[in-house]
């Protein structure tokens, strides 16, 4: 019996976009409504961004994006639009300096009828990619300088985004935060 390479991942490179590559497991506490669960749906939504842009598989994605979310539409029509005739070979993103608000629910457990929030105040720095197009390198984007993001995160049966915010640059990116 001969072991096929059709199911092997391959990475996304200059060759192609990723295939066969694993979707990224969902963290266990973003079924909970809790300021943890908060804050693993947040680091698991942009690691679903990377496996979307490497794969060109939104679904995931867009299962952790409320449907009112438009910088998530955005983002994953984006990579729909690039997967006509082109691909990414994303790095991994990185948060950093994460500070979650709980807000419609108090210390003790939520009310089953009521909708759990929060919103997430953090610095992002956006992993480097490379974008192409028609099988040649269309563009280079080096890791990029800490943007601060602020995020709504909404929780029924499990944490999803509602939406992102751009607050500003990071002080050490040159820019004072607010400033656009």
């Amino acid at each position: 019996m001969n072991d096929s390479d059709d199911t092997t991942p391959v990475p996304a490179s200059s060759e192609g976009p990723a295939q066969n590559w694993p979707v990224p497991d969902p963290p266990d506490e973003i079924y909970d409504p809790t300021e943890e669960g908060a804050e693993a749906a947040l680091r698991y939504w942009w690691e679903l961004r990377v496996y979307a842009r490497n794969t060109g598989d939104t679904e995931p994605l867009e299962e952790f994006s409320d449907e009112a979310c438009e910088v998530c539409e955005a983002q994953t029509d984006q990579v729909r639009t690039l997967y006509e005739s082109g691909w990414y070979v994303q790095e991994p993103d990185n948060i950093v300096d994460l500070w979650v608000r709980p807000f419609a629910w108090d210390s003790a457990e939520v009310d089953a009828e009521a909708e759990a929030e929060a919103v997430v105040l953090f610095r992002l720095v956006s992993g480097s990619f490379d974008v192409y197009w028609e099988g040649a390198l269309d563009g280079s984007e080096p890791e990029s300088n800490e943007a601060v993001l602020s995020s709504l995160l909404l929780f029924d049966e499990h944490w999803r985004i509602g939406e992102h915010v751009y607050v500003g640059q990071d002080e050490i990116a040159g820019t004072p935060l607010g400033d656009e």
